[in-house]
């Protein structure tokens, strides 16, 4: 009964910090260029995350800082993530500028046909490769986050990621 008691204890503490933090970290994230609603999405994961690894802030030497560094560190990585995607898009953009009509005509329909084979060998994969693959690469997670979301192990993830990309290679070196 006590542990179960200690637990909620917790858990109110960390709502605590939550509440006398929160106002900071929303301008914060405002003043650094952020949408008000990324904004709170980030604090809500980050005080999500806290909980999870059963961070006791109580003990930290400087709760506050411990906070705001950990809330920079994920707008950083949100900042850098669009940098990338934005970059990603600008040469993709000057590749195709530089290619002749005929070329991107040719291209788009090679992506096209490369694009259903892959889908198609996607769909061939068991349940666990398909989420761990699509929260991978579609929705931009780390193998962590991804433990996280699916309850899995960091082993399993791995393991359904590895598996998962192997039969789709396979797959896609099979139809050509």
């Amino acid at each position: 009964m006590n542990t179960y008691a200690t637990h909620i204890f917790d858990f109110n503490r960390l709502s605590c910090f939550y509440k006398s933090e929160f106002n900071y970290l929303i301008i914060t994230g405002l003043y650094q260029g952020f949408a008000l609603e990324e904004v709170k999405d980030i604090i809500q994961k980050l005080f999500l995350d806290f909980a999870e690894k059963k961070i006791d802030l109580d003990n930290i030497s400087n709760p506050h800082s411990y906070i705001i560094t950990s809330f920079n560190r994920r707008l950083i990585d949100l900042h850098r993530l669009r940098v990338k995607r934005t970059n990603r898009d600008r040469v993709i953009y000057r590749e195709l500028s530089e290619l002749s009509v005929d070329k991107v005509i040719e291209q788009n329909e090679s992506s096209h046909e490369m694009a259903s084979k892959l889908k198609r060998a996607y769909e061939q994969l068991p349940e666990r490769c398909k989420k761990v693959i699509s929260l991978k690469y579609y929705e931009g997670l780390n193998n962590e986050e991804i433990k996280i979301r699916t309850g899995l192990t960091i082993r399993s993830v791995y393991n359904n990621l590895s598996t998962g990309i192997k039969q789709l290679r396979k797959e896609l070196t099979r139809c050509k």
